[in-house]
């Protein structure tokens, strides 16, 4: 009797289930977008945006090969030359590629789970969000970089608003999950 010897997969190959996962959640948060359900806090077009939930669950179950095409579908809708290298960056650095890592520690337990998940939105929004727009909006949207300091103070209570609503959101569509979904799919 032969043993067929199991080929392990290369890091960028995604399985059925990591592009259905990525498909679902990053085409959840293009529907937000085009479907327009986000609410304006401040100049430059800033706006509470309930995509950041299913980007950020669609791109830590999927890996960091997963997160470039739920970052993609979640920035595409909205001011793509901006929003696609904000989204992709930011959720394969801290979704894509830190879940694993969250999900080991806990070993799939899910009040660990949402909390480490949680942690790993904080950074996403005051290290990542914070930043990024007050510098695009200053630099190159309305062209005015003495404004990114004032922008910053400016968009800080819309994002700790939208930062509020995406740990819950995700809470919910982690715990409603099936354990076997809620693992890193990578």
């Amino acid at each position: 009797m032969t043993q067929e010897v199991a080929k392990k997969k290369p890091w960028w190959y995604l399985s059925s289930i990591q592009i259905g996962l990525a498909a679902a959640f990053g085409g959840a948060a293009l529907a937000v977008v085009l479907g327009g359900l986000m609410i304006p806090v401040g100049p430059g077009g800033l706006v509470i945006d309930p995509r950041m939930p299913f980007a950020f669950v669609g791109a830590a179950l999927t890996g960091p090969v997963g997160a470039i095409i739920v970052g993609f579908l979640a920035g595409v809708g909205r001011i793509p030359v901006f929003n696609i290298p904000f989204h992709v960056i930011g959720e394969v650095v801290f979704f894509g590629i830190a879940y694993k890592y969250v999900y080991n520690w806990c070993k799939g337990e899910l009040k660990k789970l949402i909390l480490g998940f949680t942690l790993l939105t904080l950074p996403y929004y005051f290290l990542w969000e914070t930043i990024y727009w007050p510098i695009v909006v200053a630099y190159f949207m309305t062209k005015s970089p003495e404004m990114v300091v004032p922008l910053y103070f400016t968009y800080l209570p819309g994002m700790m608003g939208e930062m509020v609503a995406a740990i819950a959101i995700q809470s919910v569509i982690l715990s409603v999950l099936p354990a076997k979904y809620r693992r890193p799919q990578w």
